[in-house]
């Protein structure tokens, strides 16, 4: 059983030379994503996948860690070196020699402290509001939009053939690319979680579950989003659209649009997924081990591999996600009615009967959705606070 934790340091690429805040995600016992800085000490938790049966009192392990950089999204591999059961120091695994700190950032990295991920993060509740929210600058400026015709024909000449027609026919909603200019907007870091979600459900908003439902009813709907939110609190809620809108509104936010959910995810560079153009099925929870995770979805903190170049996470994988955009079908969708967008890509697939994970999931992906959308099926959100609001936040 392979369980994760995750390494926050401050070192400079091997690839690129920029100095940046890295993440590298490493095992050590059963402990699952803990947070580890160096100089702290490692919970030891019983054996895991990497950690020997019997490790001696005082003894050094070496443990393999996977990291990529911030800046140029590359990847590399580094080795843990635990002395005494404390995070010693880092090496890089293809020339075991360590990496070399920044010291101007190295000061800020004292053990027991959050890391500082980026300049474009702030956690905060607006006034008066009980709900604490990790949001991510996206700064002003141009980003490529949309598919790329060099993009779009090896995608169409890789599929299967029998989704080679179906597909061609949806991926024109992704083309052509074009430059397109966003304003300055915050991100939620996550999707809204089932722990998030009840408190909305139990708010006193107009719109909350507790005002719209009533009898024995709401206290099936309440019973049934309590369970869920002491057993997979830090999972991504499903919503209808409706519910997402109320939920946001009760925040204090709005629904992204398509475009600003895009560029959350790609970046500027018109990647194809939130972590570069090469396809990796470990990055995110595409639906592969069934075993890893039984509950089909996974914690919003799951994959910090898988972020994207402005450090949002799960942007790829564990559940399409709504926007406030609206779109009209094409061939799949009958009448021509207007349909409202969701991007990303849900968990669901199922090898030899849906099309390929690495299709399903570029970040150009559109999926559409009724707005009357009765049950959500593994459909998601994630809250954006537009520049002018970000004073309620902060108070600045």
């Amino acid at each position: 059983m392979a369980m994760y934790n995750v390494l926050n340091l401050v070192m400079i690429c091997p690839r690129c030379g920029v100095s940046s805040a890295i993440e590298a995600e490493f095992r050590f016992g059963l402990r699952n994503l803990t947070q580890y800085q160096l100089g702290d000490t490692i919970k030891w938790e019983g054996k895991g996948t990497k950690t020997p049966t019997h490790r001696p009192p005082g003894g050094n392990y070496l443990g393999e860690a996977y990291a990529v950089c911030q800046h140029c999204q590359r990847d590399f591999w580094l080795r843990v070196i635990v002395r005494a059961d404390t995070i010693a120091s880092v090496e890089l695994d293809s020339t075991r020699q360590p990496y070399i700190p920044d010291s101007s950032l190295a000061q800020e990295v004292t053990p027991g402290a959050p890391v500082k991920i980026s300049s474009n993060k702030f956690s905060a509740r607006s006034k008066g509001h009980p709900m604490q929210i990790n949001w991510i600058e996206i700064p002003a400026g141009e980003f490529v939009f949309g598919l790329s015709e060099e993009q779009r024909k090896p995608l169409l000449n890789r599929i299967p053939s029998r989704f080679a027609t179906r597909e061609a026919n949806l991926i024109q909603r992704e083309s052509p690319e074009k430059t397109v200019r966003l304003e300055t907007f915050y991100i939620s870091r996550y999707p809204i979680t089932w722990e998030q979600y009840y408190q909305f459900a139990l708010s006193s908003h107009r719109y909350s579950h507790r005002n719209t439902f009533a009898g024995d009813h709401l206290q099936t709907i309440l019973t049934d989003l309590k369970r869920l939110a002491e057993t997979q609190g830090d999972h991504p809620a499903d919503a209808n659209w409706h519910y997402a809108l109320a939920f946001c509104d009760w925040l204090g936010a709005r629904l992204p649009t398509s475009a600003e959910w895009e560029k959350s995810a790609r970046g500027v560079d018109g990647r194809l997924y939130p972590w570069g153009n090469n396809w990796d099925p470990t990055r995110g929870n595409f639906g592969l081990d069934r075993q890893r995770h039984p509950q089909i979805t996974s914690p919003v903190t799951a994959y910090p591999m898988g972020q994207s170049p402005y450090n949002v996470m799960d942007m790829a994988g564990n559940v399409y996600e709504w926007t406030c955009s609206t779109m009209f079908g094409t061939a799949s969708i009958q009448n021509e009615q207007e349909q409202i967008v969701c991007r990303s890509c849900s968990c669901d697939f199922e090898p030899g009967s849906d099309t390929p994970d690495w299709f399903r999931n570029r970040v150009t992906s559109i999926t559409l959705n009724a707005m009357n959308f009765g049950g959500a099926s593994l459909v998601g959100f994630r809250p954006v606070l537009d520049q002018w609001l970000k004073r309620y936040w902060t108070g600045v």
